[in-house]
């Protein structure tokens, strides 16, 4: 089977530091990242003309007091500060997803078990009984995951 060919490079920036990952065709984002443009363009056999054409989006990373130092979550913002996008690194790697806000990601980090797993998909629709369904800011996290709070912790 061939690879998904990329179909933008994602520069997830931690201070004056950064390295590569890829959004491909498909959607999905592999979990290794790359030391550099080069090394993504060489592992998936394209050409500098095909290269220089992909649009880069640049994620900075977002420091938060109540997430552990494995995992790091990226955001790629406006200049008003409206969060378009974020991305979870976790010592399994990058999950597979563009997730819609940092609290997809937050919420993603605290089930991401393993490499390739994007979380524990619904069984049904219904309501937990004696708790409330969690709140997604985005499409992609409501389908891909599912918990639910408990009335006491809010």
């Amino acid at each position: 089977m061939v690879p998904s060919r990329p179909k933008k490079i994602l520069r997830l920036r931690k201070g004056s530091r950064h390295v590569v990952a890829l959004l491909l065709a498909d959607g999905t984002v592999p979990a290794a990242p790359f030391w550099s443009e080069a090394q993504a363009a060489s592992a998936y056999g394209l050409a500098f003309s095909q290269w220089s054409s992909l649009p880069t989006e640049v994620f900075a990373e977002i420091h938060l007091d109540t997430i552990p130092p494995e995992i790091s979550i990226f955001a790629r913002s406006t200049r008003r500060g409206r969060v378009e996008g974020a991305i979870l690194w976790t010592k399994d790697g990058i999950f597979p997803k563009i997730l819609g806000s940092v609290a997809d990601a937050i919420i993603a980090a605290g089930i991401f078990v393993a490499t390739g797993q994007t979380g524990i998909t619904t069984a049904s629709k219904q309501l937990c009984r004696g708790v409330i369904p969690a709140h997604f800011n985005s499409d992609e996290a409501r389908d891909k995951i599912a918990f639910c709070l408990d009335r006491s912790s809010l």
